[in-house]
């Protein structure tokens, strides 16, 4: 029997456990498993070997658009982009004269777009070119559309309008490819372009005619659908600024650049210190480049995106003790979305319809999905496998197999309980 004296004692730490117990169950023991679908396979064999880590992808309207490197051989791709002005033998072509492709089936060739090199014209070589695939994503089937010799340095949609920027074979400099249907069709936007970017280069934002493209040390933006461009900042420009701000960063300081729906850039850059994470953050005019804020701060921005209404979500990181805090950025102010003290958050990333954080919970290995930023689901986690991707017009995560006899790829969907999204 227990002394009279020390029962109370027990029941309260009774009750803390059990308390503790049910909240963890709720948490973390109750998440909700992902929902698996049935197997699909690619219609058409892609050459290997792929590069699984290079599989991106962007929404595009209802669907999503997706982008994976391979270093295997294609004769007719490589053919195409030889000759240059290949005609009916890439697919191109339209009713109109104009020259543009048609994606799909067909998977017609990016290069054909392009005039034949002339002589001397050749631009220095980065790195050998790669056979790209484009694949076309409803939620239901992947489809491989188009083909490209090169490197596709990014792909990005607006409302209704794509662009992808690209480093072809012989073609100096950068060429950006314009499609007006949302991944439909594509026409040559402008060549020749953006000969200081490195193959760094992303696009920030794009809406209509409107693009915002970076690489890790300068900022551009062009008015006209990518023909003409201007410098908006850059590292130097941003660390000439203030003198006293930035000391700590690397002499090289890589800059992140994300555009918030005030029309105005945040451009940060983090270091580590003596008194732990640090960083330097600026905001500038989206239209002029000029700095309307310039402060340095402890802790970090980890990782931004933008919410399907337009919103700038940004992860940060504090600085000791830790703590992380998801926000959103508008202009100069913060506004917290979900706050989790020094419970670790990190991987953000997102689609049109979800995003998606890691939530350490205390090992790492739980999910966090939400609609909006603000409420959130906890979710049973999954391995960050190379060969997966969240939809980026859907809710779920699309995760592709090994190649069977068939050198065909399986795939398939991993979705969230619907009637359970917040």
């Amino acid at each position: 029997m227990l002394p009279v004296w020390i029962r109370p004692w027990v029941f309260v730490t009774l009750a803390i456990v059990g308390l503790f117990t049910l909240v963890w169950h709720f948490m973390a023991a109750y998440a909700f498993g992902w929902q698996r679908d049935a197997d699909q396979t690619l219609a058409h064999a892609l050459r290997e070997p792929i590069e699984w880590s290079s599989l991106t992808g962007t929404a595009a309207g209802e669907e999503a658009l997706l982008v994976l490197e391979s270093h295997g051989r294609d004769a007719e791709v490589e053919a195409c982009a030889a000759a240059g002005d290949c005609g009916s033998a890439c697919a191109a072509g339209a009713a109109s004269g104009a020259r543009e492709i048609e994606t799909g089936p067909a998977r017609p060739i990016f290069n054909c777009l392009m005039a034949p090199p002339t002589s001397g014209d050749a631009a220095p070589r980065y790195r050998e070119p790669s056979l790209y695939y484009l694949l076309r994503s409803d939620g239901e089937r992947v489809e491989t559309v188009a083909r490209l010799q090169g490197e596709i340095l990014d792909l990005r949609c607006g409302e209704m309008r794509c662009y992808l920027l690209a480093r072809l074979p012989e073609t100096p400099h950068q060429t950006l490819f314009v499609s007006e249907d949302l991944g439909g069709h594509w026409r040559l936007a402008a060549e020749r372009i953006l000969e200081q970017a490195d193959t760094l280069a992303e696009f920030v934002h794009v809406a209509g005619d409107a693009i915002w493209l970076a690489d890790s040390d300068t900022l551009y933006a062009s008015r006209d659908g990518g023909r003409h461009w201007k410098t908006l900042s850059s590292a130097r420009a941003l660390l000439l600024h203030d003198p006293t701000l930035g000391v700590a960063l690397p002499s090289d300081p890589r800059f992140d650049w994300a555009l918030d729906d005030a029309d105005e850039i945040h451009a940060y850059a983090s270091y580590r210190g003596t008194d732990g994470r640090g960083m330097v953050n600026y905001r500038l005019d989206a239209d002029s480049g000029r700095i309307l804020e310039a402060n340095e701060e402890a802790g970090r921005f980890t990782g931004t995106l933008t919410r399907k209404d337009g919103a700038l979500l940004a992860l940060h990181e504090s600085g000791e003790p830790t703590r992380y805090t998801l926000y959103r950025l508008r202009g100069e102010k913060r506004e917290p979305l979900l706050e989790t003290g020094g419970d670790p958050l990190g991987h953000l990333e997102g689609g049109r319809n979800v995003m998606l954080l890691d939530s350490g919970k205390g090992d790492g290995a739980h999910l966090l999905l939400s609609r909006d930023g603000e409420q959130w689901l906890p979710m049973a986690s999954r391995h960050r496998g190379e060969r997966m991707i969240l939809d980026p017009s859907g809710a779920g995560i699309l995760e592709f197999g090994y190649p069977g006899d068939d050198a065909r790829y399986p795939y398939r969907w991993l979705r969230p309980p619907e009637d359970r999204l917040p």
